[in-house]
């Protein structure tokens, strides 16, 4: 029995390397890892144009779980950029600098990084148009401001 006993013990360490259970060690360098830390959000309806910026984590929660819920399928047999109506762009600007883009046309259509058009339900699509007219833009947080350095007069 003892011999089993110093096996075991020998190859325990390689068990934890081969299942993965010493990546607790890695250093946090080689673990890709990015949040959501702004939403841009631009509208138009005819002539009628706003743009709201999102930096609350709440604000972005909301808007994020709109994306979700949306759920596109299928390929319209219309044009989607010659639909009238409304038209939002949502910018997914993430903390390693990438960002995504969301087309929404006319509460019909959807497309994710100028991909292929999809449909979308139009009552779900009426959520973001909930959203945008309840939610000001968030205010630019601190360390988002550009601040001019000074410039001194020549004398």
């Amino acid at each position: 029995m003892g011999v089993f006993r110093r096996i075991f013990i020998l190859f325990l360490p390689l068990l934890f390397l081969l299942t993965g259970c010493c990546n607790i060690f890695r250093s946090p360098e080689t673990v890709p890892y990015r949040v959501v830390t702004q939403v841009q959000i631009r509208y138009q309806n005819g002539a009628l144009q706003s743009q709201r910026q999102f930096f609350r984590e709440e604000n972005i929660r909301n808007i994020l779980a709109y994306l979700r819920y949306i759920d596109p399928y299928g390929t319209p047999k219309e044009d989607p950029e010659q639909a009238a109506g409304r038209i939002f762009d949502i910018y997914v600007i993430y903390s390693d600098g990438s960002q995504h883009l969301y087309e929404q046309r006319a509460d019909q259509y959807m497309r994710i990084d100028g991909g292929p058009w999809k449909l979308i339900d139009s009552q779900k699509a009426l959520t973001l148009s909930g959203l945008f007219g309840m939610m000001p833009s968030d205010p630019v947080p601190v360390s988002e401001t550009h601040i001019p350095p000074l410039i001194r007069p020549r004398i």
